[in-house]
């Protein structure tokens, strides 16, 4: 007998944060948009500001932007 799985339920991220690096465009975008479709609070993080700000706004409400340079030690 086989047990049919709940697939809308088996992947929800809510109440978990997750810092999305190079969200401004490509796979970075989609991914942060897809951890937002699932319930996670999402930070957006990309070097260019405007191009994280464009993929928090188009992952909704419990998305925000951070400018980010990986390679800046300070």
């Amino acid at each position: 007998m086989t047990t049919a799985l709940d697939y809308t339920t088996m992947f929800r991220l809510d109440g978990r944060r997750a810092v999305v690096l190079g969200a401004g465009s490509g796979i970075g975008r989609e991914a942060a948009q897809a951890l937002a479709a699932q319930g996670a609070e999402v930070i957006c993080a990309d070097l260019d500001p405007d191009a994280a700000a464009a993929t928090a706004d188009r992952a909704g409400p419990a998305a925000s932007a951070l400018a980010l340079d990986v390679l800046d030690r300070a």
